[in-house]
């Protein structure tokens, strides 16, 4: 909780914090650049090998920190609305204001397999939020994501999960609600 530990210890009472606030958003994202970088396919061979065996070391359990930018992919397709998962103001918050455990509502925007749930943040200088900073897809550069980036949730289809099957690819339809189950810890 070091932003409300260097509030008390280290502003004089009624100090403008800046950044004034920040929050955490999600969007689900389509990318067939993305899935041949974190997949083996079942036609996949090398030198006569089939690989198609090591998608069950997949390992879709842990957010990755992608090493190229997201946005910067050329077939990445958003597969629904961003939302926003918690705000903070700054100056009064702190690291119970982040909701340990939440259920969110999304809604499919197109036909598809949905690849990864893609976390991003922004941050802004007052309270109005227009002096923002931000990861969002579309609105970040190279610059900022060599610095600032995004993280990445693999998908899989929870049925061959169940069954211990490799990882299976998650099929969406246009329209389809979809439960997010978000979990946060300290680290």
């Amino acid at each position: 909780d070091y932003i409300a530990d260097a509030r008390e210890r280290l502003a004089v009472p009624g100090a403008r914090l800046v950044p004034a606030g920040g929050a955490q958003h999600c969007v689900l994202v389509a990318s067939p650049s993305l899935r041949r970088f974190t997949r083996v396919g079942d036609e996949e061979t090398c030198h006569g090998f089939d690989l198609s065996a090591m998608d069950e070391l997949r390992d879709t359990a842990q957010t990755v920190s992608p090493n190229s930018r997201l946005g910067g992919l050329s077939d990445l397709v958003l597969m629904s609305e961003q939302i926003e998962l918690f705000a903070l103001d700054f100056a009064t918050s702190c690291c119970d204001d982040i909701p340990e455990e939440a259920e969110y509502e999304l809604v499919a925007s197109s036909d598809g397999i949905v690849d990864a749930v893609v976390a991003t943040w922004e941050i802004w200088a007052d309270d109005d939020r227009k002096a923002r900073l931000s990861t969002h897809l579309g609105e970040s550069d190279a610059l900022r994501d060599a610095h600032f980036s995004q993280l990445m949730q693999l998908i899989e289809d929870e049925d061959p999960a169940q069954n211990h099957a490799k990882p299976g690819p998650f099929k969406v339809t246009k329209g389809e609600r979809l439960l997010l189950r978000v979990r946060h810890n300290e680290a």
